[in-house]
């Protein structure tokens, strides 16, 4: 277990506050793959993250991640195009717990809220980033690096953690 944290808590505050979270992985072949989240939630040691996706919208991701345990997470605020990105290596599908389903309902709210001064229509909004509670699958896995996102001269730098 590596000496650092990857993610601080300004950073777990930041994606779980109602922002875009896209996954991608890639098949053996490495084609890409790629869905949207429906909820994400970081471990209390901040070394973990879980993102919920839709089994049903995220079928070939999901394929993708049992073949290759890879993955992509970027958290973008539409608002101020804030975005970072986390990466690892031990993807593996886990346990839907019972406060994710709670989780879902506020990450959908905090999103709507996020995007309707943009100019969104809420209904819209909220129906592309929820799913029935049945269809939901977690993917956990290692943040190995977290990197910069937020378009400038800084996109693509490895972001560390502030102590």
């Amino acid at each position: 277990m590596p000496d650092t944290i990857p993610i601080d808590e300004d950073h777990a505050e930041f994606m779980t506050r109602g922002v875009s979270i896209c996954v991608a992985s890639c098949s053996p072949a490495r084609v890409p793959s790629v869905a949207r989240a429906v909820g994400i939630r970081v471990s209390p040691d901040r070394r973990r993250v879980t993102v919920l996706v839709s089994a049903t919208q995220a079928a070939t991701l999901l394929a993708d991640v049992d073949a290759t345990r890879r993955i992509a997470v970027t958290c973008v605020e539409p608002s101020s195009h804030r975005a970072m990105q986390l990466k690892g290596g031990d993807a593996a599908r886990g346990s839907v717990q019972e406060d994710d389903l709670a989780m879902l309902t506020a990450h959908a709210t905090r999103f709507v809220a996020e995007v309707q001064p943009l100019g969104f229509e809420p209904d819209l909004i909220a129906r592309i980033i929820t799913c029935p509670p049945d269809d939901v699958v977690a993917i956990d896995f290692t943040v190995d690096a977290v990197f910069v996102q937020t378009p400038g001269p800084r996109a693509g730098e490895l972001l560390r953690a502030r102590a």
